[in-house]
């Protein structure tokens, strides 16, 4: 795809399908115990790329006097000095004074090492997980400090039993109301596409405690670090991978 700047941006469609043909069939989270803040910071209302594409070489070249006074002096200084009409003072308040704006963000800090389980069908992928070096928001990166391939049929699959788990779990295969767990909208990839489902998310400090419904979804219990886990998949996961 490409924007009214000129900026060519991946089809997320595309994206999925492609992950879908190489062997990634589900997707799904664990979050270490974390704690979530508000802060403010300078952020980018817009993208870097699209504000460049509207700043010529021509114009930096014949504005940068008028740039730099602005940034020692201030515009309102500035404006009485060359006249709010000037173009170089025109072309500052249009692009580059509306680059940057002050923004609330949340920011959700880990007490300890999240996890990511992917369920695929081609054992060449492992390798491609080291090259993770980041997740969620741009500015968030990690280190990936392990990666197993482990074959479903060495897991062990639950009937329908409580368990106390920090996954990500789909509310549709889920029985009653969790215990310690929060229910957000957000996106979910399973078999090549994405779409909008309500997720059942670990509260900060607490596991959730759970039961699916077994006729829709299969529980694995898993080991990691040590420590014993459950992972959901969707039914529709399994008789498609």
């Amino acid at each position: 795809m490409e924007d009214k700047y000129g900026v060519r941006e991946p089809n997320p469609d595309n994206l999925y399908k492609e992950a879908y043909n190489i062997g990634i069939h589900y997707v799904t989270f664990r979050a270490a115990p974390y704690a979530t803040v508000m802060t403010l910071e300078r952020a980018m209302s817009i993208t870097y790329q699209r504000r460049l594409k509207e700043m010529s070489t021509s114009i930096i070249s014949k504005c940068i006097d008028v740039f730099t006074e602005i940034e020692n002096y201030g515009l309102k200084a500035t404006e009485n000095k060359y006249g709010s009409n000037n173009e170089c003072i025109k072309q500052y308040k249009e692009v580059i004074a509306n680059t940057f704006a002050v923004a609330s963000r949340g920011i959700t800090v880990f007490n300890g090492t999240s996890y990511i389980a992917y369920i695929v069908n081609n054992e060449e992928l492992v390798k491609y997980a080291w090259q993770i070096v980041r997740i969620g928001r741009k500015e968030d990166l990690v280190v990936v400090r392990d990666v197993k391939l482990v074959g479903l049929n060495e897991l062990k699959p639950l009937g329908d039993v409580s368990f106390n788990s920090r996954f990500y779990v789909p509310k549709e295969p889920i029985k009653g109301e969790p215990m310690n767990a929060s229910l957000w909208q957000m996106p979910i990839y399973i078999n090549g596409s994405v779409h909008e489902e309500d997720v059942y998310v670990p509260h900060g400090l607490f596991n959730s405690t759970i039961m699916v419904d077994s006729t829709k979804a299969i529980t694995y219990e898993v080991t990691i670090d040590g420590m014993k886990e459950f992972i959901v998949i969707p039914r529709e996961v399994i008789e498609n991978a």
